[in-house]
């Protein structure tokens, strides 16, 4: 998807160019007036019925072909009755994949120092997004705080489709297009599984299947995996 330029309404982006008809929500808090939201100068019959959130959701879905969701801060500290609205969100609309394109750029008609041409891709529902959490007390009087990780095939198995597909795509534009970059389409599968043997090592297996059985499709895109920690350390030292 890509933005075309508009003019900024309050609460609504609309495009400039007469002849779209693209439609764009912008989202500044998870409370945003019933008025802010509406695409026509009318607000539908049922809106009286229907919370911000659900709205926003219903929006969202049926009516736009993007969303900005504009800066908001979350609590460092547990208060009763938040929630985050992002993760919201991502709840309502299952947007599970958060896709983070990074490239380098020459400066000042210099050659950019490091040739960088990555796509990040996150799977954003699951692991320890659920939000579940309890607090124990032992007999001792000392708390102890748990929080459950989830990690499960169907989303591992979307998430990795995701990736090969991206790779795949960029692989062939890469051939009818001039790129600094000229490396071979690759997916690198990071994880912790040496520590989390169980739900890391569920998803690196998930992900590694969708390759091994996607019958050919992405034989063209290398597949590799990588500890987080030293994915971390290299993307600092080696980005390229």
């Amino acid at each position: 998807m890509s933005l075309i330029p508009s003019l900024h309404l309050t609460g609504v982006v609309q495009p400039i160019y007469p002849f779209s008809t693209w439609r764009l929500v912008y989202i500044h808090t998870s409370s945003l007036p019933r008025t802010l939201l509406g695409l026509s100068s009318s607000c539908p019959s049922d809106c009286a019925s229907e919370s911000n959130s659900e709205l926003i959701t219903r929006i969202m879905k049926e009516e736009c072909d993007g969303a900005m969701f504009g800066s908001v801060s979350s609590p460092s500290h547990k208060v009763a009755g938040y929630s985050s609205p992002i993760v919201a969100l991502r709840k309502h609309l299952d947007l599970y994949a958060n896709v983070r394109p990074v490239a380098s750029v020459p400066l000042a008609g210099k050659p950019a120092p490091h040739k960088v041409d990555m796509v990040i891709v996150r799977e954003n529902t699951e692991c320890l997004y659920i939000k579940t959490e309890e607090m124990t007390t032992l007999p001792s009087g000392e708390k102890v705080a748990f929080a459950t990780r989830k990690i499960s095939e169907s989303a591992s198995s979307r998430i990795g489709k995701m990736a090969f597909e991206i790779a795949l795509r960029r692989g062939q534009e890469r051939k009818v297009k001039p790129t600094e970059w000229k490396g071979e389409p690759k997916v690198t599968i990071v994880h912790k599984s040496n520590v989390l043997s169980v739900t890391d090592g569920l998803f690196r297996e998930t992900v590694r299947a969708v390759r091994d059985n996607a019958g050919g499709k992405y034989d063209g895109v290398k597949m590799e995996e990588q500890l987080v920690d030293s994915m971390v350390y290299r993307m600092f030292r080696e980005p390229e």
